[in-house]
């Protein structure tokens, strides 16, 4: 008998969450956020969101949000150095 195909696995709910807004929510960055709890919060997001962690297919989206969630975090972390400065 002919071996059955195996299934396409199913992009994770989260990979659909591609925009800003909804990545920042997804980050929960707050105003008393430290240097420590950002670089903590990155590497969390990254442990669910690495391109290398999902399917080839759903990569392109993946890999969307880690820019987003890297670019929003380095802003964070300007701003907060920013403020430590004053």
């Amino acid at each position: 008998a002919p071996a059955k195909p195996v299934p396409k696995p199913v992009m994770p709910e989260h990979l659909h969450r591609i925009r800003p807004e909804q990545i920042a929510a997804d980050l929960a960055l707050t105003e008393m956020e430290t240097l420590q709890t950002l670089t903590d919060k990155r590497r969390q997001f990254a442990t669910e969101n690495h391109p290398d962690r999902h399917d080839p297919d759903y990569r392109a989206n993946a890999t969307l949000r880690m820019k987003i969630a890297n670019m929003l975090i380095d802003e964070a972390q300007r701003r907060l150095r920013l403020m430590q400065q004053r």
